[in-house]
Parts: C-alpha cells; sequence; structure tokens
C-alpha cells in the first residue's frame, strides 16, 4: 500500500498488481458461480471441453456482472519437427528434370558452339 498522492500526502492509495491468471473449473456453471469482487475480472479454463470463461464484475454488486465465453481451438502444429520432416520430402516430379550428367553434356556442346560463333565472327 502506498500512502498519498504526487505531493506526498493524503489518503492512503490501494495499487492492485494486474495478473493474467486461469483458475481452472470443470464446467462453465462452476465459472458462472464464482464469487467476484467488485470491479475486478476473472479468467476461468476449462480444458476437458476446450472453453475460457470471463467474468467481469462492476464497481457495484447491484450491476448485472458480464460473462464471456470462448472456445478453444489449435491453430497450429508449433512442432519444429514436424515443419522439417514437411520441407525436407517435397512432392516433386523430377521426371521433367535433366540430371546432373545430362547437364553437363549440353553445357559442352554450347559451349562448343560458342566457341564456333567466335571464330566465324572473328
Amino acid at each position: 500500500m502506498a500512502w498519498g498522492n504526487q505531493y506526498g500526502y493524503g489518503q492512503p492509495v490501494m495499487q492492485q498488481p494486474q495478473m493474467t491468471t486461469f483458475i481452472n473449473v470443470p464446467s462453465e456453471e462452476v465459472a458462472y458461480k464464482w464469487r467476484v469482487d467488485p470491479n475486478t475480472s476473472v479468467n476461468f479454463i476449462n480444458e476437458n471441453e476446450g472453453f475460457v470463461y470471463r467474468k467481469s464484475v462492476g464497481m457495484s454488486i447491484l450491476e448485472p456482472f458480464l460473462f464471456e465465453v470462448y472456445r478453444l481451438e489449435k491453430v497450429g502444429d508449433n512442432n519444429p519437427k514436424n515443419e522439417e520432416q514437411a520441407q525436407s520430402a517435397p512432392n516433386i516430379d523430377l521426371s521433367e528434370y535433366i540430371t546432373k550428367s545430362e547437364f553437363e553434356a549440353y553445357k559442352q556442346t554450347i559451349d562448343e558452339m560458342k566457341k564456333i560463333v567466335e571464330e566465324l565472327k572473328g
């Protein structure tokens, strides 16, 4: 608890830490019935059913509280091994490509043709 204001005197000031933690609950009903202090929000997680709940209460207990439901969904696979395997084995039809030995033979033929062209120019 900190005492005072910017001038060093006055009423005590309570500073509440802002934490994002989740309380494990077995069902939506348990999260819905959970007691939450005024001017507070609480996050709940139900890993069995794949839901996250958020219950928020305003400044007064006379105000209706806000209860939100979110569905957990796994977006991708963050396993680097699976990504490496997918990248290391591309599915390409290699029948349309030439081999290195065929390439070398064509290169030699082209080099010989270049020599002939230079001799004719020259």
